[in-house]
Parts: structure tokens; sequence; C-alpha cells
């Protein structure tokens, strides 16, 4: 490799590292989160979301269920009566932007921001 190879190669991972140390900051300013629990297109209830939450909601529409927890900073559904569990066996979200969804109960849970 020439000089001037090694200066472009150099010169592109200074620019990657910036960007990502420049995302990771911007991306930690957002502490204040919530969880909106959604049924039907409707909001079913919001609450403030961080590592001390610890909640158990029921969510009922239509002779479904669905039991929401939030604890130790992670959101679950983790019980439904629909049919297929896919929302039990989701991963749990924690960070904005996540999502839990249960199609069949219509229910959506996400962990926002509170702006």
């Amino acid at each position: 490799m020439k000089k001037k190879d090694l200066i472009l190669i150099g010169s592109i991972l200074i620019i990657a590292m910036v960007g990502l140390l420049i995302s990771y900051i911007y991306g930690q300013t957002d502490k204040e989160l919530k969880v909106v629990i959604t049924v039907n297109g409707e909001i079913y209830r919001e609450i403030p979301f961080d590592e001390t939450t610890n909640e158990k909601i029921t969510v009922e529409y239509e002779g479904n269920l669905n039991i929401v927890e939030i604890k130790e900073g992670h959101v679950v559904i983790s019980e439904a009566n629909c049919p297929d569990q896919i929302c039990v066996h989701t991963s749990p979200a924690d960070e904005k932007g996540e999502m839990i969804v249960c199609l069949p109960n219509k229910v959506i849970v996400e962990v926002t921001s509170n702006e």
C-alpha cells in the first residue's frame, strides 16, 4: 500500500468514529421515556418508564386479554389469549421506538419519548 492509501483509510476510520460518537451522545440525551399502550388505535394508557418502573397492566378489549408487565427497565406482554402468542414470545422492549404488537387482540405496546 502506498502512503496516500493509508492516509485515506485512516481518514475514513476517523470520520466513522466521530460519527459513532456523535450518534451515541445525541442518542443518550433522550432519557425521559414512557410506555404507550394502544388498543384498537386508541391510547389505553401511558406510563412513565425508567429502570424503577414496576407495573402490571391488564388490557381487556372485546373479550381479548393481554397482560403488560413493566419491570427492571423492560416491557413485555407476559400473557395473552390470542391464538398465535407471538406477542408473548417477542423480545422485551426497553429502548425508544421499540414496540410489541398483538395483532389479533389489536394491542400495541410502544416505548416512546415524553416529547
